[in-house]
């Protein structure tokens, strides 16, 4: 072997690492090899089975040894009567409530307690970021769903539109007949409940972008169908 083949294979041979069961050098065959035989991997996964995790039950503050990593209780005795004694809790709590004559609510992101006034409405959401969290994840639902039933109906372009965006923009106006499409009766029977139209029918190659999207009543949109208005 020459001096320059010997250069070259010094610097192509790949390093030795030692087998973390046998402690044997090896070359590995890959970058996250860790064993030297399948012998060797085998070995090291009965061993990560074996391994227990030591952990504190949420119940009665005792170190337990657990094989699961969800495991919060050393016994379902424990279990029990952590259960029992949140239920307990709640049952204090709504007695203090209804005995200060406090109107409360839940929050319907973070399901926490909201105190509301006397008179009034009560409250859906215990601060302005639960607000904003539902209203994102709720357009986007909305987007999705409507991107989602253009898909099946086999659109040519399709873009992810919120259908209020689009009944907000005509001001919840039949483009038709030009009706007012209340916003209340959405998702209703009523001859005038609003609903999103596509100007160019999909099956006829319409698109479903924001151009191409129209307010239109119920009753409108059922009467045009699938024609392309001139």
């Amino acid at each position: 072997m020459t001096a320059d083949n010997s250069a070259h294979f010094n610097v192509c041979s790949k390093p030795l690492i030692a087998c973390v069961v046998c402690n044997n050098s090896f070359t590995p065959k890959r970058k996250t090899s860790t064993c030297c035989s399948q012998q060797c991997r085998d070995k090291n996964k009965y061993q990560a089975k074996k391994t227990v995790n030591i952990k504190q039950c949420i119940s009665c503050d005792k170190d337990f040894t657990t094989k699961q990593g969800q495991s919060k209780y050393c016994s379902s005795i424990c279990r029990v009567k952590h259960i029992a004694d949140k239920s307990k809790e709640q049952r204090r709590l709504f007695t203090v409530i209804a005995e200060a004559h406090i109107r409360v609510s839940f929050c319907v992101v973070c399901n926490a307690l909201c105190e509301a006034p006397y008179q009034g409405k009560l409250k859906r959401y215990c601060s302005p970021n639960c607000e904003n969290k539902n209203e994102r994840t709720t357009l986007r639902y909305r987007a999705k769903r409507a991107r989602r039933d253009a898909l099946k109906r086999k659109a040519a372009v399709v873009e992810s539109i919120d259908p209020i965006h689009i009944l907000t923009r005509d001001n919840w106006t039949c483009y038709l007949c030009g009706i007012n499409t209340p916003s209340k009766l959405r998702g209703t029977y009523e001859a005038n409940a609003p609903e999103v139209d596509h100007v160019v029918p999909l099956s006829k190659g319409g698109m479903h972008v924001e151009s191409n999207l129209r307010c239109a009543c119920r009753r409108c949109n059922s009467e045009k169908g699938d024609k392309v208005l001139a």
